[in-house]
């Protein structure tokens, strides 16, 4: 297994780290990147898709009249 070679941050002494959990420590911001800009790309238009649908907002009243009724 392949190991760095990084300086420890209180000690400023050399602390081995293993190459997967570097790669892990590195990529982890890039795993949160990719989740916001699944949010962007997917969520927010089919979030306006069901707000634009016309038919989602006639059911919506047909509901709240046959409550209204009662």
């Amino acid at each position: 297994m392949e190991r760095f070679v990084v300086k420890d941050i209180l000690t400023q002494k050399d602390a081995k780290m293993d190459k997967e959990t570097f790669l892990a420590i590195l990529l982890t911001p890039f795993l949160f990147l990719g989740l916001v800009l699944f949010y962007i790309i997917i969520g927010i238009p089919m979030l306006i898709a069901v707000l634009l649908d016309s038919s989602y907002k006639k059911d919506a009243w047909k509901d709240y009249k046959i409550i209204e009724k009662k």
